[in-house]
């Protein structure tokens, strides 16, 4: 028996939403601070949402599995803005002195 397993390419949409993801990320990584100094370790996407009225995405973001936050991507500019904070403390910075590269699990929205 042969078994064959089959991957499709990922449509554009597929690369322009991990391009926003990316950029979501990396804003996180040099803006945001969490205010008990707790270290961020997990950034998971959740859910994204078309405007089409605006024809921004919105994207929910969870840090540590607890601090809710919502993204607005402008995809024609490539900029990511903090729209929203559910839950929890945190700050934004204009540049983060220790900025964590590593050990940062990213789990991305399917």
């Amino acid at each position: 028996m042969v078994v064959f397993f089959y991957k499709p390419e990922p449509s554009e949409e597929d690369i322009k939403k991990r391009q926003d993801q990316d950029r979501i990320v990396e804003y996180i990584k040099e803006k945001v601070e969490l205010e008990n100094k707790e270290e961020i370790k997990k950034i998971k996407f959740i859910d994204h949402e078309k405007n089409y009225s605006t024809g921004f995405w919105a994207y929910e973001v969870i840090i540590n599995d607890k601090i809710k936050l919502t993204f607005t991507a402008w995809r024609e500019r490539a900029e990511v803005y903090l729209s929203y904070v559910d839950e929890g403390n945190i700050k934004l910075i204009e540049n983060k002195k220790n900025k964590n590269e590593s050990n940062i699990e990213v789990i991305y929205e399917k």
